[in-house]
């Protein structure tokens, strides 16, 4: 456990802000530099050595502009489910009786039809 001045007062790293620390191949001093210099604590041990402040936030934000836009998408996709589902009930309350058997480069498709006979198709 390092300890270092940060803002005129000591301050102790944890296991985990150490484990940080090594990770991003930074030093104790380095981190201590970066918080007087203007950075948050957590800015400061996330950023790997080299990396200014401006280009971590630049990271940071496109990281959660990616997270948000694939959450809206997943969002989406449970809108039109749904709506589909009001819809179209019977495509989710029937069950599908489709069987695919895989041989080589063909593929036979059987089909349960609803008077128990049994229809096969060849594709390729």
């Amino acid at each position: 456990m390092s300890v270092v001045k940060i803002n005129g007062k000591p301050y102790k790293f944890t296991e985990h802000e150490n484990e940080l620390i090594k990770k991003n191949g930074l030093t104790p001093g380095m981190v201590a530099k970066r918080v007087r210099g203007g950075w948050a604590l957590l800015e400061a041990l996330n950023a790997p050595y080299g990396m200014r402040l401006a280009e971590y936030k630049e990271i940071v934000l496109s990281r959660i502009m990616q997270r948000e836009s694939k959450e809206r998408e997943i969002a989406r996709q449970r809108r039109k489910e749904v709506e589909l589902r009001k819809r179209k009930p019977h495509l989710f309350n029937v069950p599908q009786n489709i069987h695919v058997i895989r041989t080589g480069s063909m593929s036979l498709i059987t089909k349960c039809s609803r008077n128990g006979v049994k229809h096969n198709e060849h594709n390729q």
